[in-house]
């Protein structure tokens, strides 16, 4: 997929100890879309960390551009990062079987979706 707009990345840095812990990065397409990815030290998981950086990269996605949806790809067996991604508005899209990770292992990988106007409903839902 060619990029009509450049590729963000945003390394993560603790003010406490700077030293990267993490990045958060998005691939801008051509059908008013994005894809979103994100890597964290181990040591820096569930302290909300990636929420917070994956957050504010989808707020400049949606603010900075035309782009109206962003998507992410993850490991099925990746629980954590699905709940990240449900807890920020994600809906589950599709499912690829048999996809080839990192380990070496046959998983599941699955596709969810954020979509600009499900940003706004639930920004309006916290101010009622």
């Amino acid at each position: 997929m060619a990029s009509v707009y450049p590729f963000w990345k945003i390394w993560c840095l603790p003010q406490k100890d700077a030293k990267i812990i993490g990045s958060v990065s998005i691939r801008l397409g051509e059908n008013a879309d994005a894809y979103i990815g994100y890597t964290f030290n181990q040591n820096y998981w569930h302290k909300g960390y990636a929420t917070e950086a994956v957050s504010a990269l989808i707020q400049l996605v949606f603010t900075q551009t035309k782009l109206s949806l962003v998507l992410a790809e993850v490991d099925q067996e990746n629980t954590a990062s699905v709940s990240l991604l449900k807890r920020l508005g994600f809906k589950f899209l599709t499912r690829k079987e048999n996809i080839k990770n990192a380990r070496g292992r046959l998983i599941g990988e699955d596709t969810y979706l954020l979509e600009k106007s499900e940003i706004r409903n639930q920004q309006s839902k916290m101010i009622k």
